[in-house]
């Protein structure tokens, strides 16, 4: 079998070996869980709430205005050169257009990235933005502790809440409210963590205003583009209180006993083995997870990567398998429900995703683009420039990696005998 044959081949086989325990979970699982559909649909609240907030956004945009002279990439290029900050340089992303629509600010290498319908347009909505990416770096600069606060705990918020809207859901279907304390933790870590990260764009957008107020000097063009700096903060605050909704609807969420799912018999034969199997693999990866974290050059990284994806997409199988197991703690089939929660929610993500791309896109290109001899010479960065080698995971990413882990360690090992 020819090299490129068998790689094709052996890539199949892994996916297999990865996903196919979660597609048995779809078949095996219990059907009671889903009459808890206003719990575990929490888990979307954030990504649905900011669909509608985008679509409405697009279909009240406001007027382009008036052509500017300078493209936002040169301008905002002249305004640090008269700033007298050299250090700070301004680029527009080279890479495929998915990514090269990309804004931020690379605090490495002290450069503002402007994605290409940003870097080259005309438009007031161009030079907003890219003011904006400006009040970012300014901020990243001159609150250094803020930004690495926010670094280690915002960039996480999304999967806080995630982990706790699941663990909600596990309480409620285990008619075990012991670990609800945990899960409205989650909720509540995620929001504050949005919250600072509102802080931190509001700061950035009072800038922004201001240099486009003292740069461009055009009233219309002033309103305009403060009319978009507040539309580009209301998403960040729309999403947190998104992140509030289950905190909200606590005294609303079932604290009886009595769980969805109903004890059933003892599994036999078959079933019996691959709960056996996925056991081990769940604590073989969490092992993994942990040298990982301890010494993360002790393990390579391609291996810890593929027992992470085992360890994780096989939860659902063994949460579907066990969950009706008397024998087995209810509390521990809660913290399992968190990755296996996430695993089987995830077709529906990326549908919504889908969908929400298609309701609510990101908007086009206005036309306004540059033109002459100074197109070509637009300074240009890729992705893999600014990041020329592997990015070195910190402490606070490998601990989360690790506790990703851990959710279906204590199921795993209840059925094991072992706790």
């Amino acid at each position: 079998m020819a090299p490129s044959a068998f790689r094709r081949w052996s890539d199949r086989a892994m996916f297999v070996a990865i996903f196919a325990p979660a597609a048995v979970a779809y078949v095996v699982a219990p059907r009671e869980p889903l009459a808890a559909w206003p719990v575990w649909g929490m888990s979307f609240v954030p990504g649905l709430i900011t669909i509608v907030a985008r679509a409405t956004r697009r279909a009240l945009r406001p007027p382009a205005g008036a052509p500017l002279p300078d493209s936002a990439g040169a301008w905002l290029s002249k305004v640090l050169a008269r700033a007298g900050v050299p250090a700070l340089r301004v680029v527009a992303l080279d890479d495929a257009p998915s990514v090269a629509r990309s804004t931020f600010f690379h605090r490495p290498a002290r450069t503002i990235v402007l994605g290409h319908d940003v870097h080259g347009e005309h438009t007031v909505r161009a030079h907003a933005i890219s003011a904006l990416a400006y009040g970012r770096a300014r901020v990243q600069l001159e609150r250094p502790r803020l930004t690495r606060m926010l670094d280690a705990v915002c960039v996480h918020a999304h999967r806080q809440y995630a982990a706790g809207v699941a663990l909600l859901f596990g309480t409620v279907i285990t008619g075990d409210p012991s670990l609800r304390w945990l899960a409205y933790g989650l909720v509540a870590i995620a929001v504050v963590s949005q919250a600072g990260l509102v802080a931190h764009e509001a700061i950035a957008s009072t800038k922004a205003y201001e240099l486009v107020r003292d740069e461009v000097g055009d009233p219309a063009s002033v309103r305009l583009a403060r009319t978009q700096l507040r539309r580009a903060l209301t998403l960040y605050v729309v999403s947190l209180f998104a992140y509030g909704v289950p905190l909200a609807a606590a005294p609303w969420i079932p604290g009886g006993d009595e769980g969805l799912v109903s004890p059933g018999a003892s599994l036999e034969g078959f079933a019996a083995v691959a709960a056996h199997v996925v056991s081990a693999v769940v604590v073989l990866a969490a092992v993994a997870g942990l040298v990982s974290v301890v010494a993360p050059r002790a393990l390579d990284n391609l291996f810890g990567a593929l027992c992470a994806a085992v360890g994780i997409t096989w939860t659902p199988l063994l949460l579907a398998l066990a969950c009706d197991q008397p024998a087995i703690p209810p509390w521990t089939i809660a913290l399992a429900t968190v990755p296996a929660l996430i695993v089987l929610m995830a077709p529906l993500g990326i549908v919504a995703r889908w969908v929400g791309e298609r309701v609510a896109p990101e908007p086009a290109t206005s036309g306004l683009h540059r033109h002459g001899a100074g197109a070509d010479a637009v300074d240009r960065v890729s992705l893999r420039e600014l990041y020329p080698e592997q990015r070195t995971v910190g402490l606070v990413e490998r601990a989360s990696q690790l506790v990703n882990r851990l959710w279906a360690v204590p199921l795993a090992l209840a059925w094991l005998g072992w706790l």
